[in-house]
């Protein structure tokens, strides 16, 4: 379903990132746990990192990671994972990529290399998508397209936000919306997935 209006994009995107932070500021001194990893070597370049091979699994709150290897720097908080990156949530959305930095610190990960995110039947590909582990918040600045499949519809735009809690897409500059029986130019859209309701933001081609 398809609705124009003139409802404002900055409100809805100041509440959200609003809700997003009260949830980062509860859970700052949490840390990724490593879940698994078939071997464990120190990197004899220094002293601060360590080498994971084989199957390696992460896991911050309801987040789970998985990598073929990963580098931990215990020092700065952060972690370089590589190949097979998967990045899974409880609700139901799973990021792909080749390769991935974790920051602690501000609980963001950001996955480059073919990233391909996917919901049910909606596919998001981009070359570099970041995402928040506390407020779930993924979004990428590059350039994406979003498919779904059960629309028949392909969105491309210069950036993108995805809510997985509230399961709401943001979509801004240079929008175009393919349907098989139309096209939408705008600037600004929204699309919430569980109602499949879309709102056009601004003007419309």
């Amino acid at each position: 379903m398809i609705k124009s209006t003139i409802l404002s994009f900055a409100l809805v995107l100041l509440t959200s990132i609003a809700s997003g932070q009260e949830q980062e500021d509860t859970s700052k001194t949490k840390k990724i746990d490593l879940i698994h990893a078939d071997s464990l070597e120190f990197n004899s370049a220094s002293s601060n990192a360590q080498m994971l091979k084989g199957n390696v699994a992460f896991k911050y709150k309801e987040t789970d990671m998985f990598c073929d290897s990963a580098f931990m720097f215990k020092d700065s908080n952060t972690i370089k994972a590589f190949d097979n990156v998967l990045i899974k949530n409880n609700e139901g959305v799973q990021i792909t990529g080749d390769s991935l930095t974790y920051f602690g610190n501000n609980k963001l990960a950001r996955i480059t290399g073919n990233v391909v995110l996917i919901e049910k039947d909606k596919t998001l590909t981009a070359p570099i998508v970041e995402y928040n582990m506390d407020s779930k918040l993924a979004y990428y600045f590059g350039g994406g397209t979003l498919v779904d499949k059960s629309e028949r519809s392909t969105l491309t735009s210069d950036i993108g936000y995805y809510y997985t809690d509230i399961k709401k897409f943001f979509f801004k500059d240079s929008v175009v919306y393919k349907h098989p029986d139309y096209v939408i130019y705008t600037d600004t859209m929204m699309h919430e997935t569980e109602s499949d309701i879309t709102y056009f933001l601004g003007s419309t081609d």
